[in-house]
């Protein structure tokens, strides 16, 4: 069977790369098993075709209305105009969803210095590792748009075809098709190009970090997507398509493409059309271009010192406040430092930062636009953007605390239970000040950027005030769930309970944001009404604080028990009574 295989390599040398390439898009070195990460990459895929569902329900049913007053009116420029809102929206959605698959495969979407050392030595040729990493990268791109193309275009031909026929089923259907497939080509050939490009100039640390921000993006762009729907279908219909500035916009290009495999007359159907084809074209060769640019680079690393990446200066900044936080504590300031350069330098910690944090973004941006309609509407304090820094500080808190549930190096985890010498104490101290350096930090400073220029300092010292107390007070709470040090211990899917227990983070949400904002709305401008708020805060403060440290002094950790029980029990046969001889 042995000889079997290897003789299968050496034979077809494209096809088993190809496969391995391919396995690299769902392969992760921080969870147990593969079955649990292909039930996380099905959770991504739910959580892509879920806005295309919510879709079909949004869209389609205003289109049968339109159609019916269009056919009533003898109108039917009313049943192009919506036609093509409906397609520019499936365009849009293509283009952000595959955008998505693709940027939570960003490390994989081009080669490693890993690949490099790996297959550098063996005998293959340049141009079979580059097609293999191309047939993968293409396996990758026709099953995320088939799923998230196929199960809207359908619906979209049975549903807008007026009168049933064959002809327009099939030219209805693959336009439809073509169009987003073609919009997700080359969303998914450019995120490509800026993986290489990005790894030309700032190597591994840079695409990492623009790797997180991209993953952030999208997830903030498909939750806005969805939820500003409504709000972006009547701005259509005010405005139409006759916008200079359309052409310009890539969506346009594919909905010209729409058009004119429909048969439109329209000339500036035919450029947009020719655009867009030209635009695809552009990005798969250059996508093509940057992998073998890409692969040759990395053989020119990996022959070179690696050395290990220098954080940035925020992240300096963040280390020495995180270790004045931890007090005289030796032990909680390595603890401290060490979560905070790992989370700078690890791409798996930083995705649930990220997915957290945009998912923040995506209800500050979705209450803005629906409570804050104007510059005059932000002259008095409202709750609509008081509570920004409140609800991105929580957010960013939670995707901290999942982040540091996610392992790093496991085979050197031993280092911190061999001398830990603080015990709980220490561990709690160190992620506290972590989580206070990491949260308080960018959430202060944009506290006063907001407050600052749009109320007046003095209210803007009130906010800031109760925006500490309360980052204070969420990290001791948070803190109490973590009794162990970051990032050394193996991943244990289902500690968050996301499936079930959705809505208790959203309600916390609401309770630690949008109530405080309301109070602080309520009590803007009388000064002993605020003290007493801060007051209070300040007491829930002190008194979280002494049950936490009460607590972890009860609840010592001893490393040494913790290390036996991991040990699994030994099952003995008892073969005495058998009257066996040995």
């Amino acid at each position: 069977m042995r000889q079997r295989l290897e003789r299968r390599i050496e034979q077809a040398p494209l096809g088993v790369l190809a496969r391995a390439f391919f396995d690299q898009f769902f392969a992760s070195e921080s969870v147990t098993s593969d079955l649990q990460l292909r039930q996380a990459m099905i959770g991504i895929l739910a959580f892509v075709i879920l806005p295309g569902l919510f879709l079909l329900a949004q869209v389609f049913p205003a289109y049968q209305i339109t159609a019916a007053v269009a056919a009533a009116r003898h109108r039917p420029a009313l049943i192009e105009t919506a036609l093509a809102q409906i397609c520019l929206i499936l365009v849009t959605y293509a283009m952000v969803a595959v955008g998505l698959i693709a940027v939570f495969t960003w490390d994989a979407l081009t080669f490693s210095r890993r690949d490099a050392l790996v297959l550098g030595p063996l005998p293959l040729r340049r141009s079979t590792i580059v097609t293999a990493k191309l047939a993968a990268l293409t396996a990758l791109l026709v099953g995320a748009s088939a799923a998230v193309s196929v199960i809207t275009a359908v619906p979209f031909t049975f549903t807008t075809v007026i009168q049933f026929s064959i002809r327009d089923l099939i030219t209805h259907g693959l336009a439809c098709l073509v169009a987003m497939l073609a919009s997700g080509l080359f969303v998914f050939a450019s995120l490509v190009v800026i993986r290489g490009a990005v790894m030309f100039v700032g190597r591994d640390r840079l695409a990492a970090a623009f790797g997180s921000v991209l993953q952030g993006l999208f997830v903030v762009v498909l939750l806005c997507f969805m939820v500003q729907l409504e709000s972006g279908l009547r701005a259509m219909r005010s405005t139409g398509f006759a916008a200079g500035a359309e052409g310009l916009m890539p969506t346009a290009w594919f909905l010209g493409l729409f058009e004119w495999l429909l048969g439109a007359t329209r000339p500036d159907y035919a450029v947009l059309a020719a655009r867009a084809l030209a635009a695809v074209a552009v990005t798969a060769a250059a996508a093509v271009a940057v992998s073998f640019a890409s692969f040759r680079r990395h053989m020119q690393l990996a022959v070179a010192s690696s050395g290990l990446s220098r954080p940035g200066g925020a992240v300096r900044t963040t280390r020495v406040c995180a270790r004045l936080l931890a007090g005289p504590d030796a032990t909680a300031r390595a603890i401290a430092d060490f979560t905070l350069l790992t989370l700078a330098r690890e791409r798996s910690q930083q995705v649930p930062v990220a997915v957290n944090t945009a998912i923040g973004v995506a209800v500050v941006i979705s209450a803005l636009s629906s409570r804050v309609h104007g510059l005059a509407d932000l002259a008095h304090p409202r709750t609509a953007v008081l509570w920004i820094p409140l609800v991105l500080a929580y957010w960013l808190a939670i995707g901290m605390r999942a982040a540091f549930h996610v392992p790093a190096n496991l085979r050197a985890a031993w280092v911190f239970r061999a001398d830990l010498s603080g015990g709980s104490r220490s561990v709690v101290a160190g992620v506290r000040a972590s989580l206070l350096a990491g949260v308080g930090l960018p959430v202060l400073a944009l506290t006063v950027a907001i407050s600052a220029p749009l109320y007046g300092w003095r209210l803007a010292a009130w906010h800031l005030g109760v925006v500490t107390l309360l980052i204070v007070l969420l990290v001791a709470v948070l803190t109490q769930t973590f009794p162990h040090v970051p990032f050394t211990r193996p991943y244990e899917p289902g500690h968050a309970k996301l499936k079930t227990r959705w809505w208790i983070y959203l309600l916390g949400m609401f309770a630690f944001a949008y109530a405080p904002a309301k109070v602080e709305v309520m009590l803007a401008g009388d000064t002993l009404s605020l003290t007493q708020l801060v007051g209070v805060l300040a007491a829930a403060v002190l008194t979280v604080g002494y049950v936490a440290g009460r607590s972890s002094h009860r609840r010592a950790i001893e490393w040494s028990e913790e290390e036996s029980e991991e040990v699994p029990e030994m099952a003995v046969l008892n073969l005495s009574g058998l009257g066996m001889r040995v």
